[in-house]
């Protein structure tokens, strides 16, 4: 329940960052949401690492399914794979400014560019956001269908599945 809360609430803020300003109620209540379930699982001794892999979330470690509880699942999995974003790691350190700068930078992320995960890189480093890392998606994943789908439109798409299904249970 702590996993799904923290990863419903940080896609919930991010989706407020992209539409509000800091100053906003509503983007102000979303992260409010999210700060109290990064504590609540800050206090329960876990970590907050988000890994995007296969065109599957997993939550330190655990593979997130997408069913009824976990419903926004493949939205959170499009976006990352959009920015070709493969992890987020959330220091339990990292100052509540930390956190709103990493939101922010997110939402404002342009999926567009030509390498869209070196742009948020770049506005990481300018921003200085230290205490949260985050890793590229692996280049090419063959395993994953959103990306052979991307490499080759025209591929078949059971071609893809099986091939990924085989990767998955070698």
């Amino acid at each position: 329940a702590l996993a799904t809360t923290a990863l419903r609430t940080f896609y919930a803020a991010w989706r407020a960052a992209a539409v509000y300003d800091e100053n906003n109620t509503a983007f102000r209540t979303r992260r409010e949401e999210f700060g109290k379930a990064l504590h609540e699982l800050f206090a329960s001794g876990a970590d907050c690492v988000i890994i995007y892999q296969n065109d599957y979330v997993f939550f330190n470690g655990e593979r997130l399914n997408y069913d009824r509880e976990f419903s926004f699942g493949r939205s959170l999995a499009a976006r990352l794979a959009e920015l070709r974003l493969g992890g987020v790691a959330i220091s339990n350190d990292a100052p509540a400014g930390e956190v709103d700068q990493m939101l922010f930078a997110l939402a404002a992320a342009d999926r567009r560019a030509a390498d869209p995960f070196a742009a948020l890189d770049d506005t990481w480093k300018t921003v200085g956001i230290a205490r949260i890392t985050i890793t590229p998606l692996a280049a090419n994943d063959p395993n994953s269908f959103l990306d052979a789908r991307k490499m080759d439109p025209n591929a078949d798409p059971r071609a893809i599945k099986r091939r990924r299904a085989q990767a998955l249970f070698q």
